[in-house]
């Protein structure tokens, strides 16, 4: 079960001199835990990781893997098409929506991510936006000036037997660093519940590289 916590936990101060590579990631993964931490949203952390590590080029996009109908409390099926304000008074509350992504920066994959996010508080354009394009969750709703709360942080990496080349099932880099989180506006308002995993991509700009074609 993932808990509550800072990945410095997850760290024993004692590392192996000879393991250099395997230090090496384990400083860069806590720094990318706590970087991501720091922003709104996963989408300008990651951003701010890419342009200050070299990963990738161009903005982020999100690479729809699947969505889901939107829901009732009781898990009915309902028409997910944005209403005008007077139909949505009508509809029952806390209508939903799920959305399976793959954050990408140029050809990069950055992190899978599973959103479920609210309707209430978010502005037609932003839904029809959701449903039918590529920008992901967090550059969409940036000017709603959104906290992200994580509530769970788990390293997904066994750092003593960590390949870089290895790779995921679906064929992508493997996941070293697994969010749980929730996306609040104006205050105190929660608008999204996230889980997002974070790739070895993030782990292997050019200093990373050069100590681990060194370790072969």
């Amino acid at each position: 079960m993932l808990r509550r916590t800072d990945l410095t936990d997850q760290f024993t101060p004692r590392v192996d001199a000879a393991d250099q590579l395997h230090s090496h990631v384990a400083d860069r993964l806590v720094r990318l835990d706590q970087h991501l931490r720091r922003h709104g949203t996963a989408t300008a952390g990651l951003l701010a990781w890419c342009l200050a590590h070299d990963i990738g080029s161009g903005p982020i996009v999100a690479e729809v893997v699947s969505s889901f109908d939107a829901r009732t409390r009781d898990g009915s099926a309902v028409d997910t098409r944005p209403k005008s304000a007077q139909q949505s008074a009508s509809e029952p509350r806390f209508l939903c929506s799920t959305r399976c992504v793959n954050l990408r920066r140029g050809p990069i994959l950055l992190s899978r991510a599973q959103l479920i996010y609210r309707h209430t508080h978010l502005p037609n354009h932003i839904l029809e936006t959701l449903a039918a394009s590529d920008i992901p969750f967090g550059k969409l709703i940036a000017g709603l000036r959104p906290q992200r709360r994580t509530t769970a942080s788990k390293m997904k990496a066994d750092l003593v037997r960590l390949d870089l080349d290895a790779t995921h099932p679906d064929g992508g880099p493997f996941s070293v660093l697994e969010h749980h989180a929730t996306v609040y506006i104006h205050g105190n308002h929660p608008i999204a519940r996230v889980r997002e995993a974070y790739t070895s991509a993030l782990l292997t700009s050019h200093d990373v590289n050069k100590l681990h074609s060194e370790q072969v």
